[in-house]
């Protein structure tokens, strides 16, 4: 199960990376096709539409293959858009692949956090919190590695590494075995409160709260997304900053918050770090 855990927590640091490293060179990519920052955006938007298009698609196979299956095929198209974005090819292919890059990391996503809740029975957000801190280290990682890339100019290079991780991952969920029946329930449990001494929510009332942390969701993650690929941007055109220093920006903008989030979340679950192992 260490191994289980220690894998998809890597895919979800592969995500991590994968979701940053467009806007982490925005500025070189851009300068380097001769494209404005509109076009900039329309590649985002590519990139959103990819996204959402993983998860509809995940949504559906995941009923029909197994998640190793998935995860394989998943961690190979990263790897395969990440190689053939490394050679900068005409902008039309560049969306095509970013778009298919994003169709990947979703599926990663979805995959993994439905087998962490269907595996760490009454430990969801415990293990859930692993993942997303896992998440954003690797989204606090590109930005570090980007700066080191751009400094050298060498900044197409970058995408080398997230292609040859996805390439080890996608060989390791391979050989990756989980079982249900391997968890021990005697483990800590996530922090429970007082719901039994509760009302009970009207349907209504329900939808409206759903529809509620929807609309957060939403505003949030179209904000951080945008936000992050184009806060290098801003910190050069507008602060007059080297590019090798407006990239580590992107990182500083939100992931060490998360990241103290998550680790606040797993204080009040009650559970220490170690237990989760």
């Amino acid at each position: 199960m260490r191994q289980f855990t220690f894998a998809s927590c890597a895919l979800y640091f592969l995500t991590g990376l994968t979701a940053i490293s467009i806007g982490s060179v925005m500025p070189e990519l851009l300068s380097y096709y001769h494209a404005s920052y509109t076009i900039g955006g329309r590649l985002i938007f590519v990139g959103a539409m990819g996204f959402l298009a993983g998860v509809l698609l995940t949504s559906y196979l995941n009923r029909r293959f197994h998640p190793k299956v998935l995860l394989t095929l998943s961690a190979l198209l990263i790897a395969t858009a990440q190689f053939s974005i490394l050679v900068l090819p005409p902008f039309p292919l560049f969306m095509a692949l970013y778009f298919l890059n994003s169709v990947g990391s979703a599926s990663i996503g979805i995959v993994v956090a439905t087998m962490f809740i269907e595996v760490f029975i009454g430990r969801q957000a415990v293990a859930m919190s692993y993942l997303e801190v896992s998440f954003g280290l690797g989204a606090f990682t590109m930005p570090l590695l980007a700066s080191f890339f751009i400094a050298h100019d060498i900044w197409r290079y970058l995408f080398v590494i997230t292609a040859v991780l996805a390439v080890l991952l996608a060989i390791v969920w391979t050989r990756i075995s989980y079982s249900k029946t391997m968890v021990d329930t005697r483990e800590p449990l996530d922090a429970s409160g007082s719901s039994d001494t509760q009302r009970p929510l009207s349907i209504q009332l329900k939808w409206v709260v759903l529809s509620f942390f929807g609309l957060i969701v939403f505003l949030y993650g179209g904000l951080e997304g945008s936000l992050n690929n184009f806060m290098s941007s801003i910190f050069m055109n507008y602060l007059n900053q080297a590019a090798y220093y407006a990239s580590i920006s992107v990182g500083i903008f939100g992931e060490p918050w998360l990241l103290a989030v998550q680790q606040l979340h797993l204080s009040s679950a009650g559970s220490p770090i170690a237990n989760f192992y």
